[in-house]
């Protein structure tokens, strides 16, 4: 088979990872962008020995016929707008987690989204989430525990930006292991400090109960504990 084209849009830390994985399973990566006339595409294409860098990223995404597929690893900002360009020729598109920070922006998606495109939430994958979904599987009575120690500070200019970009990983791992769940339940940690944490209860379909900790600013993991009152497992980080 010939080898697919593929571009990517972004180069910031995690479209450095993109480019080996693709490689790693015989796809190679031909065309690259970032920002309208980015300063660091044209070291990032040479580092990756990627042949064509854009200086206009909407113009490489409407150029489907340069591409079979196409990752979309950019800022939060313009990424719906990327999205909305390419998913439209109905090739690959994989984009970057969270599309977008406000849930209105992706109202569009919420009864169908386009079969071409997979959001990068790639810790559903990891084994050790695997096993935590087997751990659920056919069990009426869980207990869980997930702790989200994000940076959330006044000082920063949006205090919860890493809430929307990042603890998003944390519970779309919690749809993943339960299925479907439900919000009963969210209490502001401190009463005269908004940035110190919530603590949320949530309820699968299946009648799980879930306790969801955002400590924000603990020096803790990120944290999922489960058990049954018989057995116990804990991804302390995620990963382990």
């Amino acid at each position: 088979m010939p080898k697919k084209t593929i571009a990517i849009i972004g180069c910031g830390n995690i479209a450095h990872f993109h480019i080996p994985a693709l490689r790693e399973v015989g796809i190679d990566t031909f065309h690259c962008a970032s920002s309208f006339n980015s300063k660091t595409i044209q070291n990032f294409s040479r580092y990756h020995k990627i042949k064509n860098f854009w200086t206009d990223p909407i113009k490489l995404a409407k150029s489907a016929d340069k591409w079979d597929g196409v990752i979309i690893a950019s800022s939060i900002e313009p990424a719906l707008d990327l999205l909305d360009i390419t998913a439209g020729f109905g090739k690959p598109v994989l984009i970057e987690k969270p599309v977008a920070t406000s849930s209105s922006k992706l109202d569009k998606f919420s009864k169908k989204a386009p079969s071409n495109v997979i959001v990068g939430y790639n810790r559903r994958f990891y084994n050790t989430v695997q096993k935590a979904k087997d751990f659920v599987k056919n069990k009426s009575n869980i207990r869980a525990i997930m702790t989200l120690p994000e940076n959330v500070s006044p000082k920063l200019k949006d205090p919860y930006h890493t809430v929307r970009s990042n603890s998003v990983h944390g519970i779309d791992l919690l749809n993943f292991i339960f299925g479907e769940i439900n919000i009963e339940y969210v209490s502001t940690t401190s009463s005269n400090d908004p940035f110190f944490g919530r603590e949320v209860f949530l309820k699968s379909n299946n009648g799980h109960h879930i306790n969801l900790l955002m400590n924000w600013r603990s020096p803790a993991n990120f944290t999922l504990s489960l058990d049954d009152a018989k057995y116990r497992l804990d991804l302390l980080p995620f990963e382990k």
